[in-house]
């Protein structure tokens, strides 16, 4: 509330409910959701011998690493939707059944299009003006390739972010960063986290660049230097993606 001036409980429950569907709303809840289901599992006992974030998420596991405080990721969170909304131009997404090689060939062929995810080895998401994502849809279903619009209001990581940077790094270098506690795969790299999330400018650059989040997956499984390897991958969010 403080934040945004609207109250996430009555968002979730009211009889606003149709305004997380815009960014500016959509971030911080997801983000609470999953800070909230995370802190119910640690509850019950589980502990994380090494954890992964998908976009928004990565927040939620970056407060729970130690590595930024929940007030500190409240407040980059909720920048960070407000920012976009007022910043960026819309854009669109979709999501396209072949691997990220497959994708990039094409890309070339249509302007105005970045690779935004990498979700799975034949799971390759995209970004960008609307026009263009549409153009690529057709020449991928032309290809064989099966590709499906996402419902989204904005081309996130994606240079169409570019516009908020600024304004954006300016919260980010006002945040306390401290050293991670826990394990965490960065999904900017793809690589377990050597410190560099602990900055700034790594939060600046997670806007715009792509999510590998299949690199981070097998990251977390192959991770070798704690006790013994993950066997129990536990997801984390509003629905079973």
């Amino acid at each position: 509330r403080e934040e945004t001036g609207d109250s996430l409980l009555a968002l979730l429950w009211g009889d606003r409910t149709a305004l997380l569907d815009q960014t500016q709303f959509t971030q911080p809840a997801l983000f609470c959701l999953e800070y909230s289901l995370a802190q119910a599992w640690l509850g019950l006992g589980l502990k994380p011998a090494v954890m992964v974030g998908h976009s928004v998420g990565e927040y939620a596991a970056a407060v729970l690493a130690g590595i930024m405080s929940l007030n500190d990721a409240m407040r980059l969170i909720v920048a960070r939707g407000r920012l976009m909304v007022q910043l960026t131009e819309r854009g669109d997404m979709a999501a396209l059944l072949a691997p990220i090689a497959q994708v990039n060939a094409l890309l070339p062929q249509v302007e105005g299009v970045a690779i935004a995810a990498c979700n799975a080895p034949n799971n390759t998401v995209v970004s960008g003006e609307k026009a263009s994502i549409a153009a690529l849809i057709d020449l991928a279903t032309q290809q064989g390739i099966e590709a499906r619009a996402l419902t989204v209001s904005h081309a996130f990581h994606s240079p169409m972010m570019q516009p908020m940077l600024d304004a954006f790094a300016e919260v980010a270098n006002a945040i306390e960063y401290k050293p991670a506690q826990r394990d965490i795969v960065s999904s900017v790299s793809g690589r377990l986290n050597q410190g560099e999330m602990s900055s700034a400018k790594y939060w600046v650059d997670h806007v715009r660049r792509p999510v590998l989040f299949a690199d981070a997956i097998m990251q977390a499984l192959a991770t070798t230097h704690i006790d013994r390897k993950p066997d129990i991958v536990l997801e984390i969010g509003p629905g079973a993606t």
